[in-house]
């Protein structure tokens, strides 16, 4: 029975990706260095149900696939967090804390991180999920929603948390592009760069005035 359950799901998950990535989305308006770099976690599994496990790699490469849509946005692909987590030790389970998931986010070079999670108790799913801002981790969005444990009910309810995020990353775009320059600008601190440091910094500063780190890392670097 749980062998079944489990192919039934892969099954509609694998024809969901397919049918997505055939679905024309519009020419995206941003350049590459305008999109906001978005980490999804793997999602945690708050259920005692072992059969509901496949759940957590099947949401985390749907809301994967649903944020690709948004052209303000550029997704970590799975493979690559994989290989990041492997260099750095980690389980699918280790992005738990503020300063893992800034670690991992920097190595990924991602200025925002999803992390979901969900639970069932009968026939019903509750999912819930957090964008988080890396630099500050400050949740920028919050949600949550309930379904019936049917596969397309699921898709539905991972399309509408994903218009949610879509919403609060256009609202903090500026925000989130700014925290990307300052990235950019401790690496090239980091690599011994300070000039380069220095104009990653005012561009920061260019799309937020407000960045308090970086207008604290131009006043360090000012002779």
């Amino acid at each position: 029975m749980k062998n079944t359950f489990c192919i039934i799901f892969l099954t509609l998950l694998l024809t969901y990706l397919i049918i997505t990535a055939c679905t024309p989305t519009p020419s995206p308006d941003y350049t590459s260095s305008q999109r906001i770099t978005v980490l999804v976690s793997y999602f945690e599994r708050n259920s005692t149900r072992e059969d509901m496990e496949d759940y957590r790699v099947g949401l985390t490469d749907m809301f994967i696939t649903e944020l690709e849509k948004i052209p303000e946005l550029q997704v970590v692909q799975r493979k690559r967090l994989d290989a990041i987590m492997s260099e750095a030790e980690l389980s699918e389970m280790g992005i738990v804390d503020a300063s893992t998931a800034q670690k991992v986010g920097r190595l990924v070079g991602a200025q925002a991180i999803y992390k979901g999670s969900f639970t069932t108790f009968g026939s019903m799913m509750r999912l819930d999920g957090h964008l988080i801002r890396l630099e500050t981790y400050e949740v920028l969005a919050a949600g949550e929603d309930t379904c019936k444990i049917d596969d397309k009910e699921i898709f539905k309810m991972v399309g509408k948390q994903a218009s949610i995020i879509r919403d609060k990353v256009k609202a903090n775009h500026n925000r989130l592009l700014a925290d990307s320059f300052y990235s950019k600008g401790r690496t090239a601190e980091e690599n011994g760069n300070p000039a380069e440091a220095v104009k990653l910094y005012q561009m920061a500063l260019q799309y937020h005035r407000g960045h308090e780190s970086s207008r604290k890392a131009l006043e360090r670097l000012s002779p």
